[in-house]
């Protein structure tokens, strides 16, 4: 697979990757990250494509040890980035919203209890943590199509 062609997806041949990653003053999830604790955590924020982002990505990594069942799981949630600052300071919770999507039939009952949850558990992780940004990266991203 010397020469793979590259994907147009939506005519494009790359998008820009956009991750603010959020941890405390003392990287304490960077930290247990590198100490490989089960249950460590990457928070981040991610966008795709050119600047500025309407839609933002809250993402959170969890790590898990090869021994127990679970693997090692990436969990997101999508929220309008004029929301973002309010929901990361607490003054936003995600029930109207959800609940809102659920009566529009556009996310079952279990998808809108797993995104509450997870939307709720990283809130509670910036605020009780006192997460903040910390690092930015930014690449473009090429997908090769087979």
């Amino acid at each position: 697979l010397k020469h793979l062609p590259v994907s147009s997806f939506n005519k494009k041949s790359s998008s820009l990757v956009t991750s603010v990653y959020y941890d405390s003053e003392n990287l304490d999830l960077y930290h247990e990250r590198l100490k490989r604790d089960e249950g460590s955590q990457v928070i981040r924020m991610r966008t795709y494509n050119e600047p500025p982002a309407s839609t933002v990505f809250v993402e959170r990594k969890v790590h898990h040890e090869s021994w127990i069942t679970e693997k090692s799981a990436k969990s997101r949630f999508p929220i309008k980035e004029k929301k973002l600052l309010k929901y990361l300071r607490g003054e936003l919770k995600m029930d109207d919203k959800l609940n809102k999507l659920k009566s529009n039939n556009t996310i079952s009952e279990k998808e809108y209890e797993s995104t509450l949850q997870l939307a709720t558990e990283i809130q509670n992780s910036v605020l009780t943590r006192k997460l903040q940004p910390t690092m930015t990266s930014r690449y473009e991203r090429t997908a090769f199509q087979l």
